[in-house]
């Protein structure tokens, strides 16, 4: 579409901010070219920011507390671009008006951040009596840099309030130009929010002290929540925080008791009235293209990188979405880590210690089985054989689990006793019940893969692939009910030092016999090396230490290199595999220097037994982040 055709389009004045986009030469793409349009498009960076990991870092929080309230927002921003792109900008009536609202309340929660910068935030920074000439024009510049920014927000409102009143046709041109025009005004505003993280930082440093934040921070929350006010402004604030320790001790810190006790339900009422829409637009713009039997789902780098942010905890397993790796894209989405190691999220590391290792493990099983289905491998004796040689260790491990939270989790949490009925022990019970689904799932699976081994056929193989895709849903919702159940009942039972005695008897549980000591490496092989380090060092004996070394570099050895083998294979087997093998970006480098080993004894013969296993694992979070210091 030219310049001309595209203003003989516009309905209305509201066009003039598009036709002043196009008229400064910031938007040249045509429109039918969807995917190049994408290739120019990617989100800027919006991870969320650490944030008081450290009492040293009060300096950068009095920024990001309000920064990761925005990245959440754009996060989500991001998503339904990305949901509607995919569509090729085909959208319902109905998922128009959503838009608009989700993007009228979008509008509101980032206005009011912007004047709490210039009512509270700005105004501090400024104070003439204590900070240098040169700290104050730094502020300054920044100010004039944000006006441009409010400038673009304003106009990109106008143009989302008139969606509504467009012809079906014209949306088909409009929104691919308000998508590249809110790309710009997002990677604008992330461009600023780092600069403000950066150059601010050291004023801070140099002027104020940590009284002088606390001071200034009673106003600044002032501004988001005023009892027997709207709760939606706090929540904007906040509910990018951890639900599991960072919001409760922040609003432990900075508000009333009585804020934290109804939190969670204002919480859901921001999710259910606004979050969520970007979810329901995700998965209208899913059913559309399902409707197109015969159509291509078009592979969007924006909708890979980013889900609703209400979803947090974003992949470090990168899926191209292409149609020979959709079935590994399934089984991924479902084993992504959980963040483990910051101090407020002691309660609930006790279980992703665990699980994070299991879903590890899961992973790379499942990209495994992937590659031998895909590749017909199983009619060759070799990597049946070498698949055996992988799993033999993982299985050991995933039973040692398993039997880890029969044995040493649940006698410890109901030690737990809230004195009510239905609360810790109901919540207990309910992880239990998730546990025993996926204990069921998991049995099955563990002798199907058994017999493939035994008898590589096509047919042994797709059963394999089946219950795979039966099982890790069934672990992953019981991680999931594990890890938002049961944290805020060992928040109030338990202390920090009992999470680390419970975390030394995990340890010794894997070290010992009868249990093989690669399930101890696996374990702990999730983490980084230097993570890695610290918690061997914190939770084992250097005699345990020195064997626990040896048997580590052993094990891994074997275990990376035959999943190397198979990711070669991926590469070499051609089109049918390549997108597969391309999917994947976990951690494939390890440091240690190592040697060949000979397959374990024990459990050798690698027929899963029922009764060694009464429970299971859990949700997942960010490779790379690691155990907790």
């Amino acid at each position: 579409m030219t310049e001309g055709e595209y203003m003989a389009h516009a309905d209305d004045q509201s066009d003039s901010f598009l036709v002043d986009e196009l008229a400064r030469g910031l938007s040249n793409t045509d429109v039918s070219d969807h995917e190049a349009l994408a290739s120019h498009l990617d989100p800027p960076d919006l991870q969320i920011r650490d944030f008081a990991r450290f009492r040293a870092w009060w300096k950068t929080d009095i920024f990001r507390l309000g920064h990761n309230a925005v990245r959440s927002e754009l996060r989500d921003a991001y998503s339904i671009f990305a949901s509607i792109h995919r569509t090729r900008y085909t959208i319902a009536p109905e998922q128009i008006r959503a838009l608009e609202r989700w993007w009228k309340d979008f509008d509101a929660y980032l206005s009011l951040y912007f004047d709490v910068e210039d009512t509270v935030l700005f105004p501090w920074l400024a104070e003439a009596d204590r900070v240098s000439a040169e700290a104050l024009r730094e502020v300054a510049q920044l100010r004039r840099q944000r006006e441009t920014i409010l400038d673009d927000k304003a106009r990109l409102m106008e143009n989302f309030l008139s969606l509504s009143q467009r012809s079906s046709a014209t949306l088909g041109t409009i929104l691919p130009r308000i998508h590249e025009a809110f790309h710009r005004f997002g990677q604008s505003l992330a461009d600023f929010m780092s600069q403000t993280e950066t150059s601010l930082v050291p004023v801070v440093d140099k002027y104020f002290t940590e009284d002088d934040k606390f001071l200034m921070e009673i106003g600044y929350v002032r501004q988001f929540y005023v009892e027997n006010g709207p709760t939606d402004k706090l929540v904007f604030l906040t509910r990018w925080m951890d639900e599991g320790g960072m919001v409760a001790y922040w609003l432990d810190t900075n508000l009333p008791k009585s804020v934290k006790n109804q939190y969670m339900t204002w919480k859901e009422d921001y999710c259910a009235n606004h979050v969520n829409v970007a979810e329901e637009i995700r998965v209208a713009a899913e059913r559309m293209m399902e409707a197109k039997t015969d159509s291509k789902v078009l592979s969007s780098s924006m909708q890979d990188s980013f889900s609703p942010s209400f979803k947090f905890g974003s992949p470090s397993v990168t899926i191209d979405r292409l149609d020979d790796s959709a079935e590994y894209a399934m089984l991924a989405q479902e084993l992504i880590q959980v963040e483990h190691g910051p101090a407020w999220l002691w309660a609930r590391d006790v279980l992703t210690l665990g699980d994070n290792a299991a879903r590890k493990e899961l992973l790379e099983l499942s990209e495994i089985i992937c590659i031998m289905g895909r590749n017909a491998s199983w009619a060759s004796a070799e990597d049946p054989a070498e698949f055996s040689r992988w799993w033999e260790p993982t299985q050991n491990f995933l039973l040692d689990f398993f039997d880890g939270e029969v044995e040493i989790l649940f006698p410890w949490l109901e030690k737990i006793d809230d004195g009510t009925s239905s609360g810790a022990q109901a919540d207990v019970g309910k992880a239990r019940h998730a546990g025993r689904i996926a204990e069921t799932a998991f049995t099955k699976f563990c002798t199907l893969v058994e017999n493939f081994i035994r008898h590589p056929t096509e047919s042994s193989c797709r059963e394999v692939t089946s219950a795979l895709h039966s099982f890790v849903p069934k672990v992953s919702t019981y991680f999931a009910d594990k890890e938002s159940l049961l944290p805020s009942h060992i928040a109030k039972y338990y202390t920090e030092r009992d999470k680390r005695d419970q975390d030394v008897v995990v340890c010794e549980y894997f070290f010992n016999p009868p249990r093989e000591r690669s399930s101890l490496v696996l374990l702990l092989n999730w983490m980084d090396k230097d993570r890695r380090s610290s918690f061997i060092a914190a939770h084992l004996k250097p005699g345990p230490r020195a064997q626990l070394s040896k048997v580590q570099r052993k094990v891994l050895h074997t275990h990376d290199r035959i999943l190397s083998d198979f990711r070669r294979k991926a590469r070499a087997g051609g089109s049918r595999t390549s997108g597969l093998h391309s999917a994947v970006a976990i951690n494939q480098s390890k440091d240690e220097s190592i040697e060949e080993v000979p397959r374990s004894k024990g459990r050798s013969d690698g027929v899963f037994q029922p009764e060694m296993l009464q429970t299971r694992e859990e949700l997942n979070g960010d490779q790379n982040i690691a155990c907790g210091k």
